[in-house]
C-alpha cells in the first residue's frame, strides 16, 4: 500500500513546502527584514573560532560590528571585497563565506556584537549577540580539600570540630559554589563561608566555599555533602563533587581497671530504629486524632455562623501575614517621603523635590552605555543579587537613587517592597530588621521579628538600597547620636540579615532579597567592598539632548522660586534686552537638536510677555552656555550644572544667599564660582567649620604648574608624596580630584582599585588649568610664565594663558600680549583680551602692529568668535590699517555677514576656492563694509579691491579674476612690505 502511493505522497510534500517557502519569502520581501539569527557564543582564551549566523537566505554581503551600534563595521565583506577597522589585525579576520574570525581570543574580545546581512534583492536582517571568553580551571570541576576525584571521595576519622573547603581555580567568569548537604547524622553544619579573588593579570578568578562542623555522637557519624558549580556557560566536566563523612571502624568505650578490662557492647542499631519508628507512629496518630477532633468540632460550631467564618478559619495565617506585608509597605511609603527630596546645594539649605530636577542619565555596564530608563527595565541587571551604583560628584548618582525611592512610593515600581538605608546612620552590625523598625512610627504594630519574617520568607521581592558606604566608617564614632545598640543574636544566628552581610552580597539565595550599593567612585574601589563580585553600573553624567532637557528642568525650578519670591522684576533689565532677537541656535551645542523649532518656541514665549518667566530665563541659559566653552562642558554634569543656574537665577533675587553677589562675567570668574561652591558643598555636607583651602590649591597648582600643565594620570603614591594624604582624600572628597579612567576595566570585572598604584587626575583639565593660573599670580611666576610655559602651547596651556589675563594688573597684561604678539599667536591675544574686557590694552598693541598679518582660525568656539568680532570692533575704529588678514574654518560665511572689518590691504582665505557665488558674496561683503582689499583663495585666483574692479568691468570678471600667476607676483610684492605670519 504504501509503495503503491509512495510517489504520489512525495509529490504532494514537495507542493506543501514550495508553497511554505513561497510564504516565507513573500513576508521577508514585504518587511524589508528577514530572520537571521546569531547565538552567543563561549570562547576558551587563546582559541580560534570562527563565527557565523544562519538566515532563512543567502547572504551577499556581510558586515560585523562591535556593540549595539550599526557604523564603521570591524569586518565586511561585499562585492568590491573584504575591509573593516579591524581588518587585518593580530585577531580579526573574515572568511570567504562572512564568518567573523577571532583569533587568539583575549579578555578584551568579550563584547556584543551585531552582525548585518544584505541579500540580493537589498533586504537585510541583523541580530545582536554575546562573545563570552572562557578559561577552564583545571581540575575542570569543584575540588574538595582532601580529594583527589572529581566524583566522589570519603572522609575517614573526622575531628571533633573543623571544616570542609571546596574551590575552583583559574575559571572564568567566576563560578559561584554552593553546599548541598544530602544527608547528615551525628555531625551538625554551621556557619559557610564564600570567598572570591581575582586574577588582575588574565582576569580569572579562585573561589572557594568552606563548611563548618561539629561531630555530636562520634560513634554515629555519617553525612553526605555534595559541592555544586553554577557553570551557565558550560565550561566544567562536571559541575558536582560529593565526600561522604564516616566514621572508620568499629566503636566502644573502653573501661579500664587493676585488673580487669570491661567492654561495654555497643548497642543493636536494628533495635533501636524499630523502637524509634514505633515511638514517633504512635505519637503521630495521637496528635493527628486530637487535632481532627478539634477542627470537626470547630467546623460544626462555624457552620451555624456561615461559611465566611470557615474561610476565614484556614485562611486566616495567609491573610495574616499579607496584612503584615501591607502594612510594612505602607508605613515605608510614609517614612520614606522624605528621601524624595534633593539638596544639591546644601549651604542654603534649600529640599528639591527630586522630579523637579530628576533626568534620565547615561550609565555604562558590561562596556555598553544605556539611559537610566533603559537600566530600571533591564530584566539582567533587575535579577542581579548584588549591584554596585557608582559615579563620580556630581554626575546624577544620589539622583537616580532617590527617583527609584520615589517611583516606589508612587507605585511606579515593579519591586514590592523596598528598603532605603544611609549608611551614615547605621553601623555595619546591625540588624536590617532593627533598620527598619526605627523608619516605622513609633505606635507601629509591627516587631522586629515580623520585619524579619518578611524579609525572609522568600515570597515578596525586596529591594535594599544602601547608600553611601563610604560614609559606614564614620558612623562607628559613637557620638552619632539615634544610633541603637548592636545586636549580638546576629553572630548566633547566620540566617539574620546584618548590614555587613548585605554589603558583602552573603545572602541566602532563598530569600527574595536583591541589594543595590551605591557610592562615589573613589570611595568605592579604594575599600574593600571592591573584591566583592557584583554587577557594577558607572553612572557617567548627561549626554548632549539629556542636558538640554536638564537645563529647561532646573531653570523651570529657579524661575518657580523667583516667581514666588516676589522679588524680581525684568522690566528694563539686561535679561529682557539679552532674550530680545537671540539666536539660540545649538547646532554648536548637540547633534539631533532642531534649533528651528527651539528657537521659534522662544519667541512665543517672549511674546507672551514676562509672564512666561521659566522660557525667557532658559532663553538665557541656553545663549549662555553656547556662548561659554567651559560652561557647555559642565553642563553634562549635573551638580556643576546646577551651579551656574543657580549663580544666573541669584543675580535677580536674594532668595538664594551663599550666590546672591556673584557674577558669571567671564572663564576665569565662573571656574571660582564653580570651585568654590564645590568646597562649600564639601564644609557642609562633613559638618565642618569653615574651611581654608588655600594651601590644598596651591599645592595642586604648583604641581600642574612644575609640569608644564602636561599633567594627566599619577599614580595615587606619587601624589601622597606631593600632597599628602590627607589633602589628597580632601581633593576626592571636594570634588577637584578623581580616579583615572585609565585604571578602569572594560570588562565585566570590576578591576583592581584598591592597588595603592591606581592613578589619580583632574576631576576636570579646567580645574586644572585654574588652579595653575592662580598659583602662577599668586606666587611671582608670572616672569617664568613667559618663558616657558609659552613654550608649551597645546590646548590646556591656552586655557592656562585666558585664566592667568584674567587674573593679573594692566601692566602684567600688556606684557603678556606684546610677547603674544611677537609670537604672532594673534589668536590667543585676542582671546585674553576678551577675557579681561581691557581693550585700552589694544590700543597700545596698534601702534606697533600696523604691518601685521592676522591669521584668524578656531572659529568653532563660540567664545573666540566674540572675542575676534569685539577685537576687530576697536582696530575698526582706530582707523590703523592691517597689512593682511587671513580667515581658516568651516561655516566661515555665517560669522563674516556680522565681523566688523577693519582697514585691511589684503584678506586671504587659504581653504576656500573661488566659485561664482563666493566671488560675488565677498564682493557685495567688502563694499558693504567699505574696505577696498584684495581678496585671495586657495586655487590661487584674487579679487582684486575697488579700484582695480571698476578698471575691469569693461573687459568682464576675467580681467579681475587673475591667474594663480598673478596671485604669486602680488603676494611676493606684499610680503616685501609688511610681516609674515
Amino acid at each position: 500500500m504504501w509503495i503503491k502511493y509512495k510517489e504520489d505522497i512525495l509529490r504532494m510534500l514537495a507542493v506543501y513546502k514550495s508553497i511554505f517557502l513561497s510564504i516565507v519569502i513573500c513576508k521577508l520581501f514585504l518587511h524589508g527584514e528577514a530572520a537571521i539569527v546569531c547565538p552567543n557564543v563561549s570562547i576558551k582564551y587563546g582559541s580560534f573560532r570562527a563565527i557565523s549566523c544562519e538566515s532563512d537566505l543567502a547572504i551577499s554581503d556581510f558586515y560585523w560590528y562591535r556593540g549595539n551600534s550599526t557604523s564603521n563595521p570591524i569586518l565586511l565583506l561585499d562585492k568590491e571585497g573584504k575591509g573593516g577597522t579591524e581588518y587585518g589585525s593580530e585577531h580579526f579576520d573574515i572568511s570567504s563565506n562572512g564568518s567573523m574570525i577571532l583569533k587568539d581570543v583575549q579578555v578584551e574580545h568579550e563584547s556584543y556584537y551585531s552582525f548585518v546581512g544584505y541579500y540580493e534583492n537589498r533586504k537585510f536582517g541583523r541580530a545582536t549577540f554575546l562573545v563570552n571568553v572562557t578559561m577552564i580551571p583545571h581540575p575542570p570541576c569543584p575540588t574538595i580539600h582532601g580529594c583527589n576525584s572529581c566524583i566522589e571521595c570519603d572522609f575517614f576519622e573526622p575531628k571533633r570540630k573543623g571544616t570542609i573547603t571546596c574551590e575552583i581555580k583559574g575559571a572564568r567568569p567566576m563560578l559561584p559554589l554552593s553546599w548541598n548537604i544530602t544527608s547528615q547524622n551525628g555531625i551538625n553544619f554551621l556557619e559557610k563561608h564564600y570567598k572570591a579573588q581575582r586574577h588582575e593579570e588574565n582576569d580569572s578568578w579562585d573561589t572557594s566555599i568552606s563548611l563548618d562542623y561539629t561531630i555530636g555522637n562520634p560513634c554515629e557519624v555519617s553525612a553526605e555533602v555534595t559541592c555544586l558549580a553554577e557553570d551557565l556557560l558550560q565550561i566544567l566536566h562536571r559541575v558536582a563533587t560529593t565526600i561522604t563523612i564516616r566514621k572508620e571502624g568499629s566503636c566502644s568505650i573502653a573501661v579500664s581497671s587493676t585488673n580487669t578490662t570491661f567492654v561495654t557492647p555497643k548497642p543493636s542499631t536494628s533495635s533501636t530504629v524499630t523502637f524509634l519508628v514505633v515511638f514517633v507512629v504512635v505519637v503521630t496518630i495521637i496528635v493527628v486524632l486530637l487535632v481532627g477532633r478539634y477542627v470537626i468540632h470547630r467546623q460544626c460550631t462555624l457552620l451555624r455562623g456561615g461559611v465566611k467564618e470557615i474561610l476565614l478559619f484556614w485562611l486566616l495565617p495567609v491573610l495574616y501575614r499579607d496584612l503584615k506585608v501591607k502594612l510594612l509597605i505602607r508605613s515605608l511609603k510614609v517614612a520614606y517621603d522624605k528621601y524624595s527630596n534633593l539638596t544639591p546645594l546644601p549651604w542654603d539649605n534649600v529640599s528639591i523635590a527630586v522630579a523637579d530636577l530628576y533626568t534620565e542619565c547615561q550609565c555604562k555596564i558590561w562596556n555598553t552605555t544605556i539611559s537610566s530608563t533603559e537600566l530600571l527595565k533591564d530584566r539582567k541587571i533587575t535579577q542581579e543579587k548584588l549591584v554596585v551604583l557608582i559615579g563620580e560628584h556630581g554626575c546624577g548618582r544620589t539622583t537616580l537613587t532617590k527617583y527609584i525611592v520615589q517611583q516606589w512610593i508612587q507605585d511606579n515600581c515593579s519591586t514590592c517592597l523596598l528598603i532605603y538605608v544611609p549608611l551614615r546612620l547605621v553601623k555595619k552590625e546591625m540588624k536590617l530588621s532593627k533598620v527598619v523598625k526605627r523608619d516605622l512610627p513609633e505606635n507601629s504594630s509591627l516587631e522586629t521579628k515580623d520585619i524579619e519574617k518578611v524579609l525572609t520568607c522568600g515570597k515578596i521581592r525586596c529591594l535594599v538600597i544602601l547608600d553611601g558606604p563610604e560614609d559606614l566608617a564614620k558612623s562607628c564614632d559613637e557620638s552619632i547620636v539615634d544610633i541603637e545598640e548592636v545586636d549580638n543574636e546576629a553572630d548566633e544566628n547566620s540566617e539574620v540579615l546584618t548590614i555587613e552581610k548585605l554589603l558583602e552580597g552573603n545572602v541566602n539565595d532563598q530569600f527574595n532579597l536583591f541589594v543595590w550599593l551605591t557610592s562615589r567612585t573613589a570611595d568605592y574601589m579604594s575599600s574593600d567592598l571592591s573584591r566583592v563580585h557584583a554587577s557594577r553600573v558607572d553612572v557617567v553624567g548627561l549626554s548632549k539632548e539629556q542636558s538640554l532637557k536638564y537645563i529647561k528642568k532646573c531653570c523651570d525650578y529657579y524661575c518657580k522660586g523667583l516667581q514666588s519670591g516676589g522679588q524680581i522684576d525684568l522690566d528694563g533689565t539686561p535679561l529682557l534686552e539679552e532674550i530680545k532677537g537671540d539666536d539660540v541656535s545649538m547646532s554648536s551645542f548637540g547633534s539631533g537638536i532642531d534649533s528651528h523649532n527651539l528657537a521659534a518656541r522662544s519667541d512665543e514665549s517672549y511674546k507672551s510677555g514676562q509672564s512666561n518667566l521659566p522660557s525667557k530665563i532658559n532663553r538665557k541659559v541656553l545663549k549662555f552656555i553656547r556662548r561659554n566653552d567651559l560652561s557647555k562642558d559642565f553642563a553634562t554634569t549635573p551638580l556643576l550644572f546646577n551651579i551656574i543656574v543657580h549663580v544666573m537665577a541669584g543675580e535677580y533675587t536674594s532668595a538664594y544667599s551663599y550666590l546672591s553677589n556673584k557674577q558669571i562675567k567671564n572663564m576665569h570668574s565662573l571656574m571660582r564660582i564653580l570651585i568654590d561652591c564645590m568646597e562649600k558643598r564639601y564644609e557642609v555636607k562633613n559638618a565642618s567649620s569653615t574651611q581654608n583651602f588655600n594651601d590644598l590649591e596651591r599645592k595642586l597648582g604648583e604641581y600642574a604648574y612644575q609640569k608644564h600643565g602636561k599633567l594627566e594620570a599619577v599614580e595615587r603614591n606619587v601624589w601622597i608624596n606631593t600632597i599628602g594624604e590627607t589633602d589628597l582624600k580632601t581633593s576626592l572628597d571636594i570634588g577637584l580630584l578623581k580616579l583615572s579612567k585609565s585604571a578602569t576595566s572594560e570588562t565585566m570585572e570590576t578591576a583592581d582599585w584598591a592597588n595603592p598604584s591606581s592613578t589619580m587626575e583632574f576631576y576636570h583639565p579646567h580645574i586644572q588649568a585654574y588652579l595653575v593660573a592662580q598659583y602662577v599670580v599668586k606666587n611671582n611666576c608670572f616672569a617664568s610664565l613667559l618663558q616657558n610655559l609659552l613654550l608649551y602651547l597645546d590646548e590646556t596651556n591656552c586655557r592656562v594663558i585666558i585664566f592667568v589675563s584674567g587674573l593679573i594688573d594692566e601692566s602684567q597684561l600688556q606684557d603678556l600680549c606684546e610677547a603674544l604678539q611677537r609670537q604672532k599667536n594673534y589668536n590667543l591675544l585676542i582671546d585674553c583680551l576678551h577675557e579681561t574686557g581691557n581693550y585700552t590694552v589694544l590700543q597700545k598693541i596698534m601702534k606697533t602692529s600696523g604691518n601685521a598679518n592676522v591669521n584668524i582660525n578656531h572659529l568653532e568656539s563660540m567664545y573666540h568668535r566674540e572675542a575676534v568680532q569685539n577685537f576687530f570692533k576697536q582696530w575698526k575704529e582706530s582707523e590703523i590699517k592691517l597689512q593682511s588678514i587671513s580667515f581658516e574654518g568651516e561655516h566661515l560665511w555665517s560669522f563674516l555677514q556680522g565681523l566688523p572689518l577693519p582697514n585691511v590691504n589684503i584678506v586671504e582665505f587659504p581653504l576656500m576656492e573661488c566659485t561664482n557665488t563666493n566671488c560675488d558674496e565677498i564682493r557685495r561683503w567688502l563694499q558693504n563694509q567699505k574696505v577696498n582689499a584684495e581678496v585671495r583663495f586657495k586655487d590661487g585666483k584674487v579679487l582684486a579691491d575697488e579700484s582695480e574692479k571698476m578698471l575691469g568691468e569693461s573687459s568682464g570678471r576675467k580681467d579681475i579674476l587673475t591667474d594663480a600667476e598673478s596671485y604669486h607676483r602680488k603676494h611676493e610684492a606684499s610680503e616685501s612690505s609688511g610681516t609674515s605670519v
